[in-house]
This record gives structure tokens, C-alpha cells and sequence, in this order.
């Protein structure tokens, strides 16, 4: 059925299966077709130049959709939660907004042109049946948490002309086997399985995790939930050059048994291990400044800690719920800590607690 402009603007549920926008339609307007749980086949014909926030959002019947070549910008939601299998982007295509395509979880292939410049924040979060990204030469930037829970991805192509990718874009991947990118690539590295920023020194994706995993000695920064959840983990070799793990970096690895801090780490970001449940051990070398809040919470196995003299900062509940806590070793003329019959306190903050052992071991 073919629609006059008055008709697109207005249409309410009562479609057909399948929809044809004719082609002197420049523009699917806001919320058009949202919430019509009938249509799968939509085709919009050449001269459509925008797809507004919300056109399709929630159709979950929609199947397939052929864009024009016309097609310059997908917008905000247009096509949240719906059943697409395929989606073949037009050459002419510039932008994805944010969410464009957020929860297709029946997407398992998306074909990218050479036209696209951006692909915005969350824009294909959750498509949990995408397998592979062939992202071609264009492509500029890629934006926060863009790829975000596509738990079935196992490859990856990023193009040369990618100058902008958020550490965050690949949270939550954890499928990952190949990841292609130019070795000279300007803006961004791939080494040891571990792709990152060059300028930021941070993570951004990880292909093939194993159960032990190092990091490359260029990386300075674990950043925001970046293994959050990893369920494969059990030991951590953390190179010299990093300075920071990030908030939640590590939240709920419950398998992780064993880490190796190195001697450059100045900081661990509130709740970067929080509930990691088999962790029993914990030496942190000289040079370590900052522990915040919550970063070892609910670590329910966790039963010895080693601090260093150049501790200056324990944030409040950082050993929270650890109860079979069995040793605390400590320097006993430590500045800014202390520890006496059993207690881990703050020297500077009324004699706060910190943490409490089972035993009277462990004072050196």
C-alpha cells in the first residue's frame, strides 16, 4: 500500500504487513510508526532523507526494511527492540544516533557503507545474534558503549579512517576471536589479543580471553566495567605502566582467584572487584595510593592482604563483607594505617575501621 505524506505522518496500527513510502517522502517523522506490531516488510523509496527518533521503535514483527540510497541519518530509537534479521545500511547513509538500533536481538548481519561517519552511543547495545563488524574506510567515529551486551560477536574490522571509539563502545563482549586493524593504524593498537587507544593507553576490546591474561606494557588504564562480569577470568598479570583500574573493572569475575599488581599502580577505583567471590589473596607492591570505596566488597574468600607503606587512602566499606579475612600484614609504623587486636583502622580518621581478621597473625 502506498502512502501520501498526510497518511505517514498520521499512521496509527492499522497497517498492512507491508509498507511502501513513496517517493516524495523526505522524512519519517517521530513516533510515525512505534508500537505497530504488525508490519514486516517496510521499503522506502529513493528521496527519504531522514528516519526520525522512535519511527519504528518497538515494531516486533518488522523483519526487513530497504533504505534508499537517499538516506543520510537514522535516528535516536528508530528502529529500538524490533525483529530485523538483516540490515543492509545504504551507501549515502552518514549517521546512526544513539539507539538506532538498540535490543534487535534477531540481528546477526549488518552490512556498513563507505558513507557512514558516525555510529552513535548504544546504537546496537544488546543485538546479542550479531556475529561479525566489517566496518569499512569512512567511518570516523564510534561512540559510548555502541556494541554494547552483543554477547555472539566474534570478529571485528575497524578501518583506518576510525579516529574517534569510546573504551566503553565493546563493554560486555566477551566473545570476541579475531579483531583486524591495521598495525600502523594511527589512533588506535592491537597487541597480545588486547585492542587499545594510543593516546589514552586504555582497553577497549579484548579477543580471546582466556583464564590467565596479561596486558600489553603500554597500558596505563582498565577502565570502566571493562571485564565486568567476565565469568572466564581466574588470574590476572597486570603489566608495569598501569596506573589506574577503573570503577567496576572487574565487578563480579566470580571465577578470579589470583592477581599480580604491579609496581606502577597508584590507583584501584571504588568497586573494581567487588563480589569476586574466589579471590583469597591480595599483595599490593609499593607505589599503590588509593584504594576506594567498595573495591573489594563481598570478596567472600578473600583471606590475606599485604598493604605497602605508600598507602595513603583506604575509601570506606573497601573490605565490606569480608569475613574470612585470616591475615593483614601492614608496617607497624605505617603514616596512615594501623592494625592492633585484629583490626585494620585509619590512623587520621578517628581510628576508623577498616577491616577485621579471625587471628592474631600477620603484624610485621
Amino acid at each position: 500500500m502506498n502512502l501520501t505524506e498526510e497518511k505517514v505522518k498520521s499512521l496509527g496500527l492499522d497497517t498492512k504487513e507491508e509498507v511502501v513510502i513513496p517517493k516524495d517522502i523526505k522524512v519519517i517523522e517521530k513516533d510515525t510508526f512505534k508500537y505497530n506490531t504488525k508490519i514486516r516488510k517496510v521499503i522506502l523509496n529513493e528521496g527519504l532523507e531522514v528516519i526520525e527518533k522512535y519511527a519504528f521503535r518497538k515494531c516486533e514483527s518488522l523483519e526487513e526494511i530497504i533504505l534508499p540510497n537517499s538516506l543520510k541519518s537514522i535516528g535516536e530509537y528508530a528502529f529500538y527492540d524490533c525483529c530485523l534479521k538483516k540490515l543492509k545500511l545504504n551507501e549515502g547513509l552518514e549517521v546512526i544516533k544513539a539507539c538506532a538500533f538498540l535490543g534487535c536481538k534477531s540481528l546477526e548481519e549488518v552490512s556498513f557503507p563507505n558513507s557512514l561517519k558516525s555510529i552513535g552511543e548504544l546504537a546496537f547495545s544488546e543485538c546479542s545474534s550479531l556475529k561479525k563488524l566489517n566496518l569499512n574506510e569512512g567511518l570516523e567515529s564510534i561512540g559510548s558503549r555502541a556494541f554494547l551486551g552483543c554477547e555472539s560477536l566474534e570478529e571485528i574490522s575497524l578501518p583506518d579512517s576510525l579516529k574517534e571509539m569510546w573504551a566503553s563502545a565493546f563493554l560486555k563482549v566477551y566473545t570476541l576471536k579475531r579483531i583486524h586493524i591495521s598495525k600502523n593504524h594511527k589512533y588506535f593498537g592491537y597487541e597480545n589479543n588486547v585492542l587499545y587507544d594510543k593516546e589514552s593507553k586504555s582497553v577497549i576490546a579484548v579477543a580471546n580471553i582466556q583464564e590467565s591474561m596479561s596486558f600489553p606494557e603500554c597500558i596505563k588504564r582498565i577502565g570502566y566495567e571493562k571485564f565486568s562480569e567476565c565469568s572466564s577470568l581466574k588470574k590476572l598479570h597486570f603489566n608495569e605502566g598501569l596506573e589506574i583500574i577503573g570503577e567496576n573493572a572487574f565487578y563480579k569475575c566470580k571465577s578470579l582467584e589470583e592477581i599480580n599488581f604491579p609496581t606502577s599502580l597508584k590507583t584501584i577505583e571504588r568497586t573494581a572487584f567487588d563480589k569476586c567471590s574466589s579471590l583469597k589473596k591480595l599483595h599490593f607492591n609499593e607505589g599503590l595510593e588509593v584504594i576506594e570505596k567498595h573495591a573489594f566488597r563481598n570478596c567472600e574468600s578473600l583471606e590475606e592482604i599485604s598493604l605497602p607503606d605508600s598507602l595513603k587512602e583506604i575509601g570506606s566499606g573497601a573490605f565490606l563483607e569480608v569475613y574470612n579475612l585470616k591475615r593483614i600484614y601492614i608496617s607497624k609504623n605505617h603514616e596512615y594505617f594501623g592494625y592492633e587486636n585484629n583490626v585494620l583502622y585509619n590512623k587520621k580518621k578517628r581510628k576508623s575501621v577498616i577491616a577485621i581478621t579471625n587471628a592474631s597473625e600477620g603484624i610485621t
